[in-house]
């Protein structure tokens, strides 16, 4: 067999300028384009006729890697095989395979595990901890019994039925939010996972035929409201109670807040100075910064507090750099 020739070196190749085609040997050339482009081509002939097959762009395919590509072109034709013809059938394969292990992720991924993936990803946006907390306890009790280890393309309407129509007559706003929750890790993992089932628990077009609407079975229970002559009485009860709980609802009641916004107040928030309280966007329901001017008594309250500060929070709780519990504040 003769020595096989090499025209190119690792320095001519980067050296070349003058378009045209430069011969390195075996069938390889690198051609460079009028615009100064270098690339790898192979050049053979196969049942009488010349084909050419592109190998990449230089430098960022080498001498050296193109001439094992050729190499490997040339073992292909000793076996009477197109090169081309068969980089074609192993680009057709990997997309094939890459399908197989797409079909086979979405038989194989769980509801629960795309739960779990949803909440992970959104619930840094989810400020309230309590809401974080619903989150996975409603999942938790009632929909992973039923469809927790159900992959996620097999949650059906059935299924989802199970879920809720016991929750529906007696616990109607849970069986809402366990619902909404539901709707909305099944539209993330119809996106992710490519699903093509319509959305089971979805409520215009499926679950509204199936269910009564939420306002003809759930019953609206009020709060007792106080009568307001008895406010200023128990107003000033409240007030000699001298417990962080107690100076927290007063609080609430003078600024007319929620609890949960009152509770989680920062002094960062407050400006005693100018009797102005500052709700940050992120804290409220409306996503809206929010601000509230301050009563007299509502300042005393909170210099009362301030003697005592522990932690960032105007009204602190038992446990280390945490707020005071919501059930603390209900014992009045």
């Amino acid at each position: 067999m003769p020595k096989k020739v090499r025209r190119l070196t690792a320095l001519s190749v980067k050296n070349l300028s003058e378009s045209g085609w430069h011969l390195d040997g075996d069938g390889l050339y690198l051609q460079i384009s009028p615009t100064g482009t270098k690339s790898w081509v192979f050049r053979y002939k196969i049942k009488g006729r010349e084909r050419r097959q592109g190998l990449g762009a230089y430098p960022l395919h080498s001498l050296a890697h193109a001439r094992d590509l050729a190499r490997q072109g040339n073992q292909h034709l000793q076996l009477g095989v197109d090169p081309i013809e068969y980089a074609k059938k192993q680009v057709e394969d990997a997309k094939k395979q890459r399908a197989e292990q797409q079909k086979r992720q979405k038989q194989l991924i769980t509801f629960k595990e795309c739960a779990e993936k949803y909440i992970k990803i959104h619930e840094q946006a989810w400020t309230n901890l309590k809401h974080r907390s619903q989150w996975r306890n409603t999942l938790k009790t009632y929909a992973y019994p039923i469809i927790g280890d159900v992959p996620a393309q097999d949650v059906n309407i059935e299924l989802v039925l199970a879920i809720l129509e016991p929750l529906w007559d007696g616990k109607t706003e849970t069986g809402t939010r366990v619902r909404q929750r539901i709707e909305n890790i099944m539209d993330w993992a119809a996106v992710k996972y490519d699903l093509t089932s319509k959305n089971p628990a979805r409520w215009v077009g499926v679950l509204k035929t199936q269910l009564p609407e939420r306002n003809k079975v759930q019953k609206v229970r009020h709060f007792a409201a106080m009568p307001y002559k008895e406010i200023s009485d128990y107003f000033s009860s409240l007030r000699r109670i001298d417990t962080v709980a107690a100076k927290t609802l007063a609080f609430t009641i003078l600024t007319a807040t929620r609890s949960t916004e009152a509770r989680e107040a920062r002094w960062s928030e407050i400006n005693l100075d100018k009797g102005i309280w500052v709700i940050p966007a992120e804290r409220m329901k409306a996503d809206r910064l929010h601000r509230i001017p301050l009563p007299n008594d509502a300042i005393m309250i909170l210099k009362e507090v301030q003697a005592v500060r522990s932690n960032e929070y105007v009204f602190p709780g038992s446990k280390l750099g945490r707020p005071i519990s919501e059930a603390k504040c209900r014992t009045f």
